[in-house]
């Protein structure tokens, strides 16, 4: 079941990305085109991605270390999970790159994500598994972290990335 998920998100992906290639080459439609943002005031964001989980809920990532859910409409008012203070260096390369959920998020509330910090003057890529919260589907358990990936980077370049 979990791959049939994943090839099935993969198929969106492409069928979007031909979508928006296709309107791109034609341009009496993309004139009409007019786009609105619809999220702001969230520092520096950097991936978007949904739970699966029938909620209809976004979570944004901001390279700061914070994960907003948007729902409804609405931001809530605390984070899904904050990572903050990420310790910063090698010149705004380190912070969030991303997170995504487990193909059965819906009944064990496990997701991942992707951040890179310094550790020991050195920049290291971390991917960890974290839970819900038990009490708040809206909140991750930060207490929760079990680091599953950790890769020392042999320079400063941006060596991370979405997990999606």
């Amino acid at each position: 079941m979990a791959l049939q998920q994943v090839m099935a998100r993969t198929r969106i992906s492409l069928a979007f990305a031909f979508a928006i290639s296709t309107l791109w080459a034609q341009p009496h439609i993309v004139d009409r085109l007019v786009l609105e943002p619809v999220i702001t005031d969230l520092g520096f964001p950097v991936a978007v991605t949904h739970a699966d989980d029938g909620s209809g809920r976004l979570f944004v990532s901001t390279l700061g270390g914070e994960i907003w859910v948007w729902s409804s409409g609405t931001q809530r008012q605390q984070p899904f999970l904050d990572l903050t203070p990420l310790p910063r260096c090698c010149n705004g390369l380190s912070g969030l790159y991303g997170a995504t959920f487990h193909p059965d998020f819906e009944s064990n509330g496990r997701f991942f994500v992707v951040y890179a910090v310094p550790v020991e003057d050195q920049l290291t890529t971390i991917v960890s598994e974290f839970q819900v919260s038990a009490n708040d589907p809206n909140r991750g358990d930060r207490g929760s972290e079990r680091m599953i990936l950790r890769i020392e980077q042999p320079q400063d370049l941006r060596n991370g990335g979405d997990l999606n």
